[in-house]
């Protein structure tokens, strides 16, 4: 691999764990990512599948950090109070209202906006989820603040990556707590229903 080749990730469809490992590769240094709409739920629908297998080749790149990409929990306090940064919560909406929750705390850091992932998808006939076309997904976006740093966040860090690579392709400025909801309740810090 070099610096210079395209990487495009996939998995089952529901862009989740791509979304993840884009946001780690972006986190040192990659630039050229893109992911594959529909992933592998989507791909026998046009193409052929093979069963060939490939042994990955020994790279020479050397990973440079990027924090830019990372939200620290000390980034995530400072945008719960700061008026130059909004947070967005990946979880259910039973999760952000705080009627359910993955932890003994319930609620949401405070300030943050509810974003559900599956706003994100239309369903085809056979039942594979996509994501919306790009004017579809700039009406969602156009409700948000692009002016203020913006900071991602779910449970575990793995579903709020899916908000970070959309907002990220619709050109906010954005990092992803990765600690979120689970490290946030475990320090005991301040949260809201």
């Amino acid at each position: 691999m070099t610096a210079s080749q395209k990487i495009i990730i996939y998995d089952q469809g529901d862009l989740k764990n791509a979304a993840r490992l884009f946001w780690v590769l972006e986190l040192y240094g990659i630039k050229n990512i893109a992911i594959l709409n529909g992933g592998m739920d989507a791909w026998p629908e046009q193409y052929p599948l093979t069963k060939t297998h490939t042994t990955p080749q020994p790279s020479q790149y050397f990973p440079v950090l990027n924090s830019s990409v990372y939200a620290s929990t000390t980034v995530a306090k400072v945008a719960a109070y700061s008026d130059l940064y909004q947070l967005y919560d990946s979880r259910t909406l039973d999760e952000f209202m705080g009627k359910r929750s993955a932890t003994e705390k319930f609620g949401h850091i405070p300030k943050a906006k509810s974003i559900q992932n599956s706003t994100f998808f239309n369903t085809t006939t056979a039942g594979v989820k996509l994501l919306k076309s790009p004017k579809q997904l700039d009406i969602i976006f156009a409700t948000l603040d692009k002016s203020r740093k913006s900071v991602t966040y779910c449970n575990k860090g793995k579903a709020s990556t899916l908000t970070y690579f959309l907002m990220k392709q619709a050109g906010f400025k954005v990092s992803h707590y990765d600690g979120s909801w689970l490290e946030w309740s475990e320090k005991g810090l301040p949260i809201e229903k």
